[in-house]
């Protein structure tokens, strides 16, 4: 399980898109009533399949996705991490099982 924070603008579909679940996965676990007015700063459960990576010394947002698969503004913007910026080490990235 993963906790996503809402974030102004976005929507059920948008947040499940970014950790590659189904909007029902995420209305069950939530047990969400009214899945149309999620509210800025709502805490919510992500019901997810994938990995976590801890960045290791050296690692890079482009080398880590190169990993698995992704491409670094994928891994960039699934982690909620600037593009730009180097990854400290220690810091844990989601890893999705499978983007599609």
């Amino acid at each position: 399980m993963q906790i996503h924070v809402v974030k102004n603008g976005e929507s059920l579909y948008s947040i499940a898109n970014k950790y590659s679940v189904k909007m029902d996965e995420i209305i069950v676990a939530n047990k969400l009533e009214e899945p149309a007015f999620l509210v800025d700063g709502q805490a919510i459960v992500i019901p997810v399949s994938g990995e976590y990576y801890f960045v290791k010394n050296g690692d890079s947002l482009e080398s880590i996705a190169h990993q698995f698969g992704l491409t670094a503004q994928e891994l960039a913007e699934i982690n909620e991490f600037p593009i730009n910026d180097f990854p400290p080490v220690g810091l844990r990235l989601y890893i999705p099982s499978q983007l599609e």
